[in-house]
């Protein structure tokens, strides 16, 4: 059964700011995205970090007046088999004049059967943010932390 997972922050920032960073490319806005498009994603089960590296497609940001949306869908390098294959978007909402909401979320369907489903049972119920939100190396605070520090100036 397809699972669908969405996380959001507030940036102190106005949407245009925003907006403008997603235009000049993942590196500026992506900080753990490496050369070869891959990243490290992870979450902390029973106070334990679960990471993996995963390959990311980005597409190009669209905008729908004052709305911009990026598609983004990522699979594991290494075993497939194993770990999900996440696709969804990234998006940046206008919330107030200096203040944008931005919102991942995705849909992806748990591998292994019904031993698949319960791990992934376990790990949302563990964590209350979506796994690829999160780096093994960092608080779940931090996402935050690095959002507010976005540079959206052009």
């Amino acid at each position: 059964m397809p699972m669908f997972v969405q996380y959001s922050v507030h940036i102190n920032r106005g949407v245009d700011e925003c907006s403008a960073a997603l235009d000049r490319g993942p590196r500026t806005w992506f900080p753990r995205l490496h050369a070869d498009n891959d990243a490290d994603v992870g979450l902390r089960v029973a106070g334990v970090s679960i990471h993996k590296r995963v390959t990311v497609e980005l597409g190009e940001p669209e905008k729908k007046g004052e709305w911009t949306n990026v598609p983004i869908s990522w699979k594991a390098t290494f075993p497939e088999q194993l770990f999900p294959v996440l696709v969804g978007r990234l998006e940046l909402v206008p919330v107030e004049k200096k203040l944008t909401r931005l919102t991942v979320s995705g849909m992806y369907e748990p591998p292994l059967g019904r031993l698949g489903a319960l791990i992934d049972d376990a790990s949302c119920t563990a964590s209350p943010r979506p796994p690829f939100v999160r780096s093994p190396n960092r608080s779940p605070g931090s996402l935050r932390s690095d959002l507010n520090e976005l540079k959206c100036a052009t």
